[in-house]
């Protein structure tokens, strides 16, 4: 006899209450069990990034001698790179919640490796379990993250100014890709390499290319070691963006795509077909960020002398994450104070302004 619609959340319910630690230190495919660690780490990453960004990482670069270009790079990062226009300050604090977004990344990609790498000698199944929590890791800071986005435009006084249209519209992108695949691809295809491959892909190598980045916006380029650094940097990062969001990203998603049409599931192939999209869109971001300073930087001369290190240092200011960038014409006008010593300096240098000589006085 079917049973009735309170019965079943009942049932449901029971199950629910019913996992066991084992079954989620295992990350077992049981929905149950995926629901609650997808909540677990949304509850443990809405407290430490912020936490970690603002309470620990801003007040270390609060002091730093590079903090206004640190914040000027990371304002105009967002601008050029991904669309976003927002005050130097609200970038500052953005860039410094971004550092525990990167850690999280670190974490979520790193517990892939022990099934990427079977000689670490780790058991299979302990391998894919701790594989699954690294895509939980990411999905569970895009669950918060949305959540609390979504809290702060609705009820809060500066929600807008934090999240402008542009940023969300980027975040959703992002987020599409974990949301919507981590969880079936946890109950369905626990085991899969080129899953496990992906989740790191997206994760450790992103983890590794935007602390480097970073790195790269506290560096004094008007020096030659800068210079060196910068040049490093930006070579890193291009080589870490173009595998893995690039030529590898691509393969794994092929081979992901190959294995769901071979089994036949046609559910779980239109949405990799969504998500694989999504996070394309993103990942072309990324490269043309990467690309733009690594042809900047790469071909730059070391300054000879201190008129070199000032213009290499203003080139640095305005185009490492501005290369793009075209000023309105207004910008150029003069102020009237500078037009009122523009005009005293041309009649001075056309003589207007010179003692006439007693032979002039004569004449006169």
């Amino acid at each position: 006899r079917p049973r009735c619609s309170s019965g079943r959340c009942v049932h449901r319910c029971a199950r629910a209450a019913m996992v066991s630690v084992s079954e989620l230190a295992m990350a077992a495919p049981r929905l149950e069990v995926q629901l609650c660690l997808l909540l677990m780490q949304a509850s443990f990453w809405l407290f430490f990034i912020p936490y970690f960004g603002l309470k620990l990482v801003k007040p270390w670069i609060d002091p730093k001698p590079w903090r206004s270009q640190f914040a000027s790079l990371s304002q105009k990062t967002l601008k050029n790179s991904f669309f976003v226009d927002v005050d130097v300050d609200t970038a500052y604090d953005f860039a410094c919640v971004l550092i525990g977004i990167i850690v999280q990344h670190g974490i979520g990609g790193a517990l892939c490796i022990p099934a990427l790498l079977p000689s670490l000698g780790v058991p299979r199944n302990i391998a894919a379990a701790l594989a699954c929590h690294g895509g939980l890791c990411e999905a569970g800071w895009e669950l918060q993250d949305s959540i609390y986005r979504i809290y702060e435009v609705l009820f809060t006084r500066d929600g807008r100014k934090r999240n402008p249209n542009e940023l969300l519209v980027v975040l959703f992108i992002h987020h599409t890709l974990g949301l919507s695949m981590v969880i079936p691809m946890n109950l369905a295809y626990h085991d899969l390499y080129w899953y496990h491959e992906g989740v790191f892909l997206l994760q450790f190598a992103a983890f590794a290319a935007l602390m480097a980045q970073n790195y790269g916006y506290t560096l004094d380029i008007g020096t030659v070691s800068g210079l060196r650094q910068m040049k490093l940097t930006v070579t890193f990062v291009m080589a870490c963006m173009a595998w893995s969001r690039g030529v590898r990203y691509a393969y794994v998603a092929y081979m992901i795509v190959a294995h769901l049409r071979a089994v036949g599931d046609q559910r779980m192939l239109a949405g990799a077909a969504v998500g694989i999209g999504a996070m394309s869109l993103f990942n072309m971001l990324f490269l043309g960020d990467a690309t733009s300073k690594f042809v900047k930087f790469i071909s730059m001369k070391s300054p000879k002398n201190e008129m070199e290190r000032k213009m290499v240092r203003s080139m640095s200011e305005d185009f490492l994450s501005a290369l793009h960038d075209v000023r309105h014409p207004s910008s150029f006008e003069l102020s009237k104070a500078k037009r009122s010593w523009a005009r005293l300096r041309g009649a001075q240098r056309m003589g207007a302004l010179r003692r006439p000589t007693p032979s002039e006085d004569k004449v006169d």
